[in-house]
């Protein structure tokens, strides 16, 4: 039986839940839902509850706690991964809980799991990242190195593993360290021609959309920490410019709204789309990247203004009016538009702005073109099932629902896994919510 924390038999969605809208189900008095409503977990092998509970406890230890779990960890990365002991926990838990596969073959069986039960597809990850704090900013670093070949070869074999319709994340921090020292020493909207080292990383990002392109693959830029957030907008950017000015989009740039200024960042690459002529593609979150920050003053006060703020870019980009821009008036921007949330009450609200969008048959209509959303795999479950079975049962105001994972070594994913724990501790109410459902249907298993 599969480890997988979503490999479910179709017949984990009974009829009920799939006839129900997803507004419904949020209206619906738990009194009324059928058995196996009240007991969503039901369908998951006993091995993948036991490991979703192990995994949340971590998340949940007391936050200094987990800090200084996580960081002497990341300091022991190498000794773990030369353990074979402490390699095989790592796999069995939280590798299996988060990353689709350590090989092209265990990423297609995942990836054939979840479209089984109405996932759309995923967004493939190459988890190889460096360390961007440890690197002192040089103006003249020379772009040309094994690091970034390597690079290069693995995100194309991230290509190659995708299936048509499938996403891939493009991490610029893994393209080694001459290129963070590069995109360190970059100021805002800088022209990229000011930067004729850089023009081997360029180059390799445009071999990397081509590969897409021709195999219906769409390449999610990752935003990351802002030490180099200047060269990851600037080559983003440029590659929408070259890649998106058809009728389809290739590229998208993710927009972390944990960061004050990422509001009017946002409004101006629109009108930039607008004035260019093509299509953005824009990826919003919340964030990964806030505990690793260094300047505190750039970041949102509180989680509650960071919720305003994406709700409030949401709001924007799918019906054009919003707090964000002070005429109202209709967009003349055009976007498809990807939303990554675990945010049941952010999702929600999205999809009722969606079904209440103007008729969309006008090939020449402004604003957000598609939507899709995505959640982690491992986290974040039950809504994604929700929204796959919602897909599954009306062929109206559909979404495409994707899952988020990472692929590779265990050593290259530690770094990223230890960042998904961290991020739990943001979110402990719902940690702990998923933690009660899993042990009442543990009792239930039980009790028969």
């Amino acid at each position: 039986m599969s480890l997988r924390p979503l490999a479910i038999r179709r017949c984990a969605f009974p009829h009920g839940l799939q006839r129900r809208s997803l507004q419904e189900l949020s209206r619906v008095s738990p009194s009324r839902l059928s058995p196996v409503e009240r007991r969503p977990l039901q369908p998951l092998p006993l091995v993948s509850l036991l490991r979703s509970l192990l995994v949340l406890s971590f998340a949940a230890l007391p936050s200094r706690l987990l800090s200084f779990t996580v960081s002497t960890l990341q300091r022991h990365a190498d000794k773990i991964d030369t353990s074979r002991l402490a390699r095989y926990l790592v796999k069995r838990t939280f590798y299996a809980q988060y990353c689709l596969g350590e090989s092209a073959a265990e990423v297609s069986s995942t990836i054939a799991e979840l479209r089984h039960f109405g996932i759309t597809g995923v967004v493939l990850a190459q988890a190889k990242e460096a360390n961007t704090n440890a690197v002192k900013a040089e103006q003249h670093a020379v772009v040309t190195d094994s690091q970034l070949q390597e690079w290069l070869r693995l995100n194309l074999e991230t290509v190659r593993i995708a299936e048509p319709g499938d996403c891939i994340a493009v991490k610029y921090s893994g393209a080694g360290q001459n290129s963070i020292k590069l995109m360190k020493s970059m100021s805002p909207d800088q022209n990229l021609e000011d930067y004729p080292e850089l023009k081997p990383l360029r180059d390799a990002g445009s071999q990397i959309c081509d590969a897409a392109k021709a195999k219906g693959v769409r390449v999610l830029i990752d935003a990351e920490q802002q030490a180099i957030l200047n060269g990851i907008d600037s080559l983003a950017m440029e590659l929408m410019t070259s890649f998106n000015n058809g009728s389809e989009v290739v590229v998208y740039k993710t927009y972390q709204m944990y960061l004050k200024s990422t509001p009017s960042k946002l409004l101006q690459d629109l009108e930039i789309s607008r004035k260019q002529g093509y299509i953005a593609g824009v990826k919003l979150v919340r964030g990964a990247y806030m505990h690793f920050e260094v300047d505190r003053s750039t970041i949102h006060d509180t989680k509650q203004d960071t919720d305003a703020a994406y709700d409030a870019a949401v709001t924007h980009l799918l019906t054009g009016k919003s707090s964000l821009n002070s005429t109202n008036a209709a967009p003349q921007w055009v976007a498809d538009v990807m939303l990554a949330s675990h945010n049941t009450q952010s999702i929600m609200e999205a999809l009722e702005l969606w079904r209440q969008r103007p008729s969309r048959s006008d090939k020449s209509a402004k604003g957000a073109r598609h939507l899709s959303v995505a959640q982690l795999l491992g986290m974040a479950d039950e809504l994604s099932m929700q929204l796959a079975g919602h897909n599954l049962s009306s062929s109206e105001d559909q979404v495409s629902v994707y899952k988020y994972g990472t692929w590779g070594d265990p050593k290259d994913c530690l770094l990223y896994m230890l960042r998904r724990a961290e991020e739990n501790k943001d979110s402990l109410a719902r940690s702990r919510q998923s933690q009660r459902a899993i042990l009442q249907e543990l009792k239930c298993r039980m009790v028969g």
